[in-house]
């Protein structure tokens, strides 16, 4: 088909080039014979060889005498030979002015006797159009006059101003000035212009700088500017200023080398002519591993076509720019960016749609063929169809496949989008704000460490708070201050039985004036050693008060001497873990952590209430105690001398005896006496005090409190639980400034192609989102079998949804409402049919719909779920409120633009998500960035991402299912007749979309 399958590359053109034929040419050699002719010719190609040229203009003044002379035959088949196209031609010089020369090409096939005849006919009959004496005659025709010639003659041709800001050249003042040569300028058909000087050579404020520019509104026109050596010479020591040696001068031109590549020129100068190395060039050869030269594809040995022939032979080129692979559905595109997306090793296989289980690998066809994918430093990779990607190795490819793609497009609010777009924050990222971390998770990590540390401190707050809210809540139930009330008339009406069953007075005998002396002295004695027994009773009393909250206070302070002991150990385990850092300044953490934790004081007091407890736990032991003890006896003996539980049980004996002694009435009296000692002491048993449980004070004092301070009381908690909750969302604020900072090289990113971006404004926000767990891990604490806001698993979805979407989580405002609102949706029924119902029906009570409470609230008001993110945004506009073409458009824009790594980009037919209007404002435009730093391949149905981005490489693809579905391609450039044929039979849209650039398409 063509031989430059590879499609337009950069290469070496020298457009305006002599032979000895010239006049003007230095130390021209002997050509009377025709082997003289033949030898010059190789010399000629094999000088042009060295210069790396591929495409050579020959354009002799006035053609030649007569054909016989020309040596374009001689050196034209050497060219051939040699892989060199030749444009024929010829320079002449207009009769405008002092005499504008000109440059004009033809097609390399062109008869160069109908060349010789269009030149004849721009002189006077007769005329020597090369004469001896080298007085090379000016035509007697005007420029248009010349192309009215050419055109007549039904001949192609590309008119090139020769020389412009030289001798005779058309911007030289000296060959024509004022309003004609701005006339002559502006000429339609002459397009191409020939300079002396690269132009940015041309010094600011200099006439020719003011036209090239455009600065000069007089000569303002789009222009295409060219190198040329209009060479005299094949040997480079017989150069001399202004008589320059073949391809001295030259331009980089990228299209195929032939006439119709030569046409490009004119209508995309600015992509298709560099007068240096272009980029693309030199990037390949700094990145030849990031760059696919070639894909192969076969059959393996012994394959016998039974199941069809699919891939045989199939050796691919690949242009490092832009590749279009295009065809008819069905035909094959998917199939080759799928084996380069294998042969890439894509961690995308699992989206391919041609290497998948229900197509390509169903019953192991795809065992059958072997790949192998060429990289531009001759590394090959090779892969059997059947295989898939090593996901534990780095891509090679960046592969987007269509599946892929929509996936993305509809799922783009889910974690792993911004997860995406955190990579490429990072990857943007000066190296010296990467901190030696290779991820933006390890880099994020590092910077909320304190953070997470202080939001840790208010957590431990916030459990404490939900023990407490949780107690009054249950009390608020009134089932609760009914148990309550209920206990209190049981107490009540215990204490009614109590006063009934009061012990009947018995009097005391001891008044009787007839006992005798000796009866008195036993009621005295008694008496006596029943206030010593109130005395220890008492005593015993005092002191298990004092040792509770002697045993109390040593709890706290043990506490405290841990807790100082982890802080000692939290600190020396920080100077450890960061030594090294310090001491990579110059520092010594010892002289910068000087911490003294000095518990000498408080475990001299922990000793002193030791001993107390010891002291007062030896006077409360019993004698049965103490004789258990393995101590020695006069220690034992020590211990019952002071112990008040053996006096109190001394005494009881000593009363024992005496009551032994006492007559029946005197006997009944001390019974009576203990009962009602009993009696008094049950008493006050019910009655209590108002910190004794269950008793009718502490009952009084519970429903008290339940109907005129716990409402408040609870409020005043959960107000202070919405403040720390609130301390822990500032605190996410904080980490939602670090990624602002962070992403700051991105903002710049954008705002650098702002022009192009008109008013498309893609915007990567930093903000606080709610993540998608947070619905599922709520309502799992919630039974939603019972009555309740949340009650049905559907309904309580839909409400938790809709109070979602009602709530911008970066307004602290907004947080504060959405906590009290949960609390209010637990505690009011709000479903309909309660709307209408009073207060007391609507009532709910939380910890009866809530599974593990304690957890509930420490998960709702941590806030854990509230996470900083980056959000890809369409002016004001979020992804979710983005129609699928703008999700789609915007999705390649973000790649195209911001993806940072420079290996290949490989799209299979994004615009099945896209609408044209978006595509063609901008993508194009971004396509054309992006191929500008690395190799971009994409299957496409769309004129405008083929055509109007300028696409290095058209793969026109096709599988005949007649014939055991047997895969062709054909390649090239879009200025290849036969590629171009393809490109407007394929690509949706007419013709119009295809005129934007006028000679992308032939209109057959």
């Amino acid at each position: 088909m063509n031989n430059y399958l590879r499609g337009s590359e950069w290469r070496k053109w020298d457009l305006h080039v002599h032979t000895p034929v010239d006049h003007e040419w230095i130390n021209r050699p002997d050509l009377s014979s025709e082997e003289n002719k033949k030898q010059f010719a190789k010399q000629y190609i094999s000088f042009a060889l060295q210069q790396n040229l591929s495409v050579l203009g020959i354009v002799d003044h006035n053609f030649c005498n007569n054909l016989d002379d020309s040596l374009l035959p001689y050196i034209k088949k050497e060219a051939e030979n040699n892989h060199i196209t030749i444009l024929p031609g010829f320079e002449i010089t207009a009769r405008e002015g002092s005499g504008i020369h000109l440059l004009i090409l033809f097609p390399e096939n062109t008869d160069i006797s109908r060349i010789k005849s269009v030149v004849d006919q721009c002189f006077s009959p007769g005329e020597t159009l090369i004469p001896n004496n080298g007085n090379i005659p000016v035509s007697n025709k005007t420029i248009d006059e010349i192309k009215e010639i050419i055109d007549e003659a039904n001949l192609d041709s590309i008119f090139i101003f020769a020389h412009a800001d030289r001798e005779n050249g058309v911007l030289n003042p000296d060959t024509i000035r004022g309003t004609r040569r701005v006339q002559e300028w502006h000429k339609d058909f002459i397009n191409i212009t020939q300079i002396s000087k690269k132009i940015f050579e041309y010094p600011e404020n200099t006439f020719m700088y003011k036209v090239i520019h455009g600065i000069d509104t007089n000569y303002k026109r789009n222009m295409t500017y060219i190198n040329a050596s209009d060479c005299r010479t094949i040997n480079p020591s017989d150069a001399a200023e202004g008589r320059y040696y073949l391809g001295q001068k030259f331009v980089w031109i990228k299209a195929d080398p032939t006439f119709e590549g030569l046409k490009q020129i004119i209508y995309e100068p600015e992509d298709r002519v560099s007068f240096e190395e272009p980029e693309l060039l030199k990037r390949v050869n700094e990145n030849k591993t990031k760059f696919i030269k070639s894909l192969k594809i076969n059959q393996i040995a012994g394959y016998d076509e039974r199941h069809g022939i699919w891939f045989k032979n199939i050796d691919i080129p690949f242009n490092p720019g832009l590749v279009a692979i295009i065809g008819n559905r069905g035909s094959g595109k998917s199939a080759i960016v799928d084996i380069l997306g294998l042969c890439g090793n894509s961690h995308q296989n699992n989206d391919f749609s041609f290497l998948r289980k229900d197509r390509f690998l169903n019953k192991g066809l795809a065992k059958n063929f072997d790949a192998s994918l060429e990289w531009f430093d001759g590394s090959i990779i090779k892969k059997n169809l059947f295989e898939e990607s090593d996901l534990a190795s780095p891509e090679r490819v960046r592969y987007l496949p269509q599946s892929f793609f929509e996936k993305l497009t509809n799922e783009i609010e889910e974690r792993e989008f911004p997860k995406t777009l955190e990579n490429i924050v990072f990857s943007h990222l000066p190296e010296e704000q990467k901190l030696g971390r290779s991820s933006f998770q390890e880099l994020i990590k590092f910077k909320q460490e304190t953070i997470e540390k202080e939001i840790k401190l208010i957590l431990d707050e916030i459990d404490q708070l939900n023990e407490k809210i949780i107690d009054l809540e249950k009390k608020q139930h009134p089932d609760y201050k009914k148990e309550l009330k209920e206990k209190l008339v049981l107490k009540q009406k215990e204490l009614e039985e109590l006063e009934k069953n009061k012990p009947k007075e018995v009097k005391n005998p001891a008044v009787d004036t007839t006992i005798s002396e000796e009866q008195k002295k036993y009621y005295e004695d008694l008496k006596q050693l029943k206030e010593k027994i109130k005395e220890i009773e008492d005593e015993i009393h005092k002191n298990r008060e004092t040792l509770n909250n002697l045993m109390l206070e040593q709890e706290e302070l043990e506490q405290l001497s841990k807790n100082l002991k982890l802080e000692k150990q939290r600190i020396e385990r920080f100077k450890d873990e960061n030594k090294h850092k310090f001491e990579k300044f110059g520092l010594k953490i010892e002289e910068i952590i000087n911490i003294k934790i000095d518990t000498r004081k408080l475990e001299q007091i922990i000793k002193e209430k030791n001993e107390q407890i010891k002291a007062i736990k030896e006077l409360l032991l019993s004698d049965s105690e103490i004789g258990e003890m393995e101590i020695e006896e006069e220690e034992k003996a020590r211990l019952k001398k002071e112990s008040l539980i053996v006096r109190k049980n001394e005494i009881n004996i000593q009363i024992q005896k005496i009551n032994d002694k006492l007559s029946e009435p005197e006997k009944r009296y001390q019974e009576y006496l203990e009962k009602l000692k009993k009696w008094q002491m049950d008493k006050n048993a019910i009655l209590g005090n108002e910190s004794k449980t269950d008793t009718i004070e502490w009952l009084k004092k519970q429903i008290r409190f339940i109907d005129s301070e716990l409402d408040s009381r609870l409020n005043k908690l959960r107000e202070q639980r919405i403040e720390k909750a609130i301390k822990i969302y500032e605190k996410k604020n904080e980490l939602v400034e670090i990624y602002k900072q962070f992403k700051k090289a991105v903002d710049d990113k954008i705002a650098s192609h702002r022009e192009i971006l008109s008013d498309y404004e893609i915007i990567i926000e930093a903000a606080l989102n709610i993540n998608n767990e947070f619905i599922n891990k709520f309502l799992s604490f919630i039974n939603q079998k019972l009555k309740g806001s949340f009650c049905g698993k559907e309904e309580g979805e839909a409400l938790l949804k809709e109070k979602l979407n009602d709530i911008d989580v970066n307004l602290k405002d907004n947080i504060v409402n959405f906590l009290k609102d949960v609390i209010n949706l637990l505690e009011v029924d709000h479903r309909e049919p309660f709307k209408e119902k009073d207060e007391k029906e609507k009532r709910r009570y939380i910890f009866e719909q809530v599974k593990e409470l304690k957890n509930f609230y420490n998960y709702l008001f941590s806030l854990e779920y509230i996470e900083p993110i980056y959000e890809l945004k369409l002016g004001s506009k979020s992804i979710s409120q983005l129609s699928p073409g703008e999700k789609g458009a915007l999705l390649i824009v973000f790649y195209l633009m911001l993806d940072k790594d420079n290996i290949p980009l490989i799209i299979d037919q994004p615009e099945e998500n896209l609408d044209n209007e978006s595509i063609y404002k901008i993508l194009t435009k971004f396509i054309r960035l992006a191929k500008q730093r690395r190799q971009l391949i994409m299957v496409t149905h769309n004129p405008n991402l083929a055509i109007v981005g300028d696409a290095e490489q058209i793969i026109f693809v096709n599988i005949d299912k007649k014939n055991g579905n047997k895969f062709s391609f054909e390649s090239g450039s879009i200025e290849n007749p036969v590629i171009n044929k393809h490109a407007s039979n394929i690509l949706e849209g007419t013709l119009k979309a295809f005129d934007i650039r006028r000679l992308k398409y032939f209109k057959h």
